[in-house]
């Protein structure tokens, strides 16, 4: 009994694969060794009739024979056709393992094993893989641990890690509070999609606040926003 379990279809190409291997094997193959004895006897009994020179004259001779063969035209049968007549000469439920041998069939899992390793082998993880994550993971910690850190509230506002600050630090100096008041009140800095609730808005959004509004826009988010946030500057609009 077969380990697979075949379509009709594949069951129809397995029929049919069986019953041309079979007809191939009922083939009767000239052996090339047997072909050689032949001509040598021939050559040997036309030399004991007195034809060497003919024979020599013969093998010397570069010329062809061309030999015409009759002309015949090869009808392909239909699928169907091809089905019906290998059903009549094989087994009903012939399974692809019998065209093949037991060492075939060995060869062949060996070659499908050695396959899957070399694929899997091109996406697994090595060892220096394995090191340059590690150690980026490493360092991305302690990066965020000693230079950015948890930010703090102090009486000077928030305050986090050597680089938080520094960072905060020039961005305050490169645009002060006073600056920053101009922008956040200009309409020419503003986008559609940061509505902060639905005092502007042509349409009640359910759940629009200046705490939500940012979950509620997909202008807002990471990788759709590259999208979406553009085709809402270029229409005006907000879409949630």
């Amino acid at each position: 009994m077969s380990k697979y379990n075949y379509s009709e279809v594949e069951q129809q190409i397995n029929n049919v694969l069986n019953y041309h291997q079979n007809k191939l094997s009922e083939i009767e193959r000239i052996s090339i060794s047997d072909v050689n004895a032949r001509i040598c006897e021939s050559e040997i009994l036309l030399k004991s009739l007195g034809y060497d020179r003919q024979l020599s004259d013969l093998k010397n001779k570069k010329e062809r024979y061309e030999v015409e063969l009759p002309h015949k035209v090869m009808v392909v049968p239909s699928w169907e056709s091809l089905c019906l007549e290998a059903e009549k000469y094989v087994e009903s439920g012939c399974k692809l393992e019998d065209l093949f041998s037991k060492d075939e069939l060995a060869n062949n899992e060996l070659a499908i094993i050695q396959l899957n390793e070399e694929y899997n082998a091109l996406h697994r993880l090595d060892k220096n893989d394995i090191t340059i994550c590690v150690v980026a993971g490493l360092i991305g910690a302690i990066v965020d641990i000693l230079l950015i850190g948890i930010p703090q509230k102090t009486p000077d506002g928030l305050k986090g890690g050597t680089l938080s600050n520094y960072v905060r630090d020039w961005f305050d100096k490169k645009f002060p509070e006073e600056e920053m008041e101009k922008l956040a009140n200009s309409k020419v800095s503003k986008v559609p999609y940061d509505a902060q609730d639905n005092r502007n808005t042509i349409v009640h959004v359910e759940g629009l606040s200046a705490y939500y509004h940012r979950l509620l826009a997909l202008g807002h988010d990471p990788l759709l926003g590259l999208i979406i946030g553009v085709a809402d500057i270029l229409s005006g609009r907000m879409t949630t």
